[in-house]
């Protein structure tokens, strides 16, 4: 179970009024170089098997993720394509050009999903600046 922070901002509606929201607070982008120390420590693997590993996953998303194939992987989930297109209205228009939107999508095993909703918040209030 993890905690997260969240900052509390007020907002102004539509229609006049003031209302409170949530708001994740990220602490920081997990570097490469943090990524790496941290699987050394945690997987008891040399710095060059850990760097090796990071940079095959990386061309493993440029080659199959990018070129439409779903990548299950073990203990995490599953990373796919999405697409947001819209209507043809005949086989010649139907181009790649309907493709408004391609997204990577991350589907998290069950037990993942599970411990996500056992994360607890802890609201901190955020000035209006």
């Amino acid at each position: 179970m993890g905690i997260v922070r969240t900052g509390i901002v007020q907002r102004t509606v539509p229609g006049g009024g003031k209302k409170l929201y949530a708001s994740r607070i990220m602490y920081s982008n997990i570097g490469h170089d943090e990524l790496i120390s941290y699987m050394q420590k945690n997987a008891n693997v040399g710095r060059a098997t850990a760097v090796a590993a990071v940079d095959v996953f990386a061309k493993v998303f440029a080659t199959w993720v990018l070129h439409g194939h779903a990548i299950k992987v073990p203990e995490l989930g599953t990373f796919s394509l999405s697409a947001k297109t819209k209507s043809a209205s005949s086989l010649e228009d139907a181009t790649g050009d309907v493709i408004r939107r391609l997204r990577v999508r991350f589907t998290p095993v069950k037990h993942l999903k599970e411990s996500a909703k056992s994360t607890r918040f802890q609201g901190i209030v955020v000035d209006d600046d």
